[in-house]
């Protein structure tokens, strides 16, 4: 792997970022500087399964955040007519820094481009990294301008058994973004989540009872004696995955429902 010189990439971002109107070259010349600046002295042996859906060329972060940074200030015209041609393309090459470079120019299309493009990803990867920065990043802009329509894709994703890492990803972004506070909405998406959740989607989802616990003890103890009520065998993973995060009180009252219930 070449040492990074800043001012050296940054003029190979530019001249790269010349041809976007043009795809197919832009495309190769994406990939040979992946490749260029790939680690390739860490890349033997297997890729774990949590990133078997990609390919991993261990590209160096700064190299992928300084190509994503000239992406956002650069911005899609009107004039780049093959913008989401060539995130296609390079999502296609399957390998997680092209879907990674493939996620930001995402966030430049069209508003109403982005929730079909980004489920129809999400249902082709199983890498944690990527559906989180498609959640994170390429979603953005929708959670930050129609949260309406952002809620609503995630309540489509949540019932897609294919899209629920995607979903639940998306959900977590949204408790990051400032000033958002409403927590039943969030819980009624989950309702009856114990049970349709797929296992592959399991670690996402506790990450995210851990969140709320943390972030809304009363209401999220509130949503699992319901889930305890509705349901109480698929309940007991979620009760098991927020109870340690949640205030003695709460925790002694769950465990006493749970009890009832069995």
């Amino acid at each position: 792997m070449p040492a990074i010189q800043p001012d050296v990439l940054q003029r190979e971002i530019e001249a790269l970022l010349e041809d976007v109107g043009e795809p197919g070259r832009f495309v190769r010349e994406c990939m040979k500087l992946l490749e260029y600046y790939a680690d390739r002295t860490r890349r033997s042996g297997r890729i774990p399964a949590e990133v078997a859906s990609e390919r991993v060329l261990r590209v160096p972060r700064p190299v992928l955040r300084t190509l994503c940074a000239a992406i956002h200030r650069r911005g899609r015209s009107e004039e780049d007519v093959a913008w989401l041609q060539v995130a296609r393309a390079l999502w296609g090459k399957g390998y997680r820094e092209a879907r990674l470079i493939a996620i930001c120019m995402l966030r430049e299309a069209d508003l109403e481009d982005l929730p079909g493009l980004a489920g129809a990803w999400g249902e082709e990867s199983d890498d944690s990294e990527i559906l989180r920065a498609l959640a994170e990043e390429g979603l953005r802009p929708l959670r930050e301008q129609d949260s309406e329509a952002y809620l609503g894709q995630i309540g489509a994703w949540l019932a897609a058994d294919r899209q629920q890492a995607l979903a639940l990803h998306a959900l977590t972004a949204l408790l990051d973004t400032q000033g958002f506070d409403d927590f039943p909405r969030i819980f009624r998406l989950l309702q009856g989540s114990g049970r349709k959740i797929a296992r592959r989607a399991n670690p996402v989802f506790r990450a995210l009872m851990e969140r709320l616990a943390r972030r809304s003890p009363h209401e999220t103890a509130a949503f699992l004696l319901e889930e305890i009520k509705r349901e109480p065998s698929d309940a007991g993973r979620l009760v098991e995955w927020a109870l340690a995060e949640l205030p003695p009180n709460l925790q002694v009252e769950l465990r006493a429902a749970r009890a009832r219930a069995k």
